[in-house]
């Protein structure tokens, strides 16, 4: 590979960072003043109240086999990345033993739901910079087919744990093409 062609491969990796950087704030800018509109679904209170949970662990005041092995169907990544959100934003509360018993605020429901549509975003971003930097032309294809979705605009302005799924999918999918990519010398990173 040359010079140039090795500089070209970076400018383009950094001026497709840029431009998802911009759709993502863009998005974020737009789309966190809505994330009151909706009611409180039915299990955005367990998973915020397993979201505390977490956080009173991590604080050292419950313990490992309260948190983490009492719902082994739910994933704790989610639930650290939602408590780790309320809590820098200043709206923890004291979580109940029964996260469906938890008290839910709309500043705190806010909150929650703010750490799912970051996610979600970061999902649409390194997709955006996957196909930005592969073939422009391709781009609007996928970002047009996520925005479009009902799904995942839903699923990002509510405190689910779909759009974790769907995010940490995305990023893993990504880094996969990636790293192929560029085993078999078609990018260089």
């Amino acid at each position: 590979m040359t010079i140039e062609n090795n500089s070209g491969a970076k400018l383009r990796l950094f001026s497709g960072l840029a431009i998802a950087l911009i759709v993502v704030t863009a998005l974020f800018i737009t789309l966190d003043p809505l994330l009151s509109c909706h009611a409180l679904h039915g299990d955005e209170r367990y998973y915020i109240g397993r979201a505390l949970q977490d956080v009173e662990f991590y604080m050292g005041v419950r313990s490992a086999k309260a948190v983490w092995f009492s719902s082994g169907n739910h994933p704790f990544s989610a639930e650290t990345i939602t408590g780790l959100a309320v809590f820098l934003q200043g709206k923890l509360v004291e979580a109940p033993s029964n996260p469906w018993k938890t008290p839910v605020s709309r500043d705190l429901l806010i909150a929650a739901r703010r750490s799912a549509l970051v996610v979600g975003l970061l999902g649409l971003g390194a997709l955006l910079l996957l196909t930005l930097y592969l073939d422009p032309w391709l781009t609007p294809i996928p970002v047009l087919y996520l925005l479009a979705s009902p799904g995942f605009i839903d699923f990002s302005m509510r405190c689910m744990l779909d759009i974790y799924l769907a995010s940490f999918t995305t990023l893993a999918l990504v880094c996969i093409v990636l790293h192929i990519l560029s085993r078999l010398s078609l990018i260089h990173i």
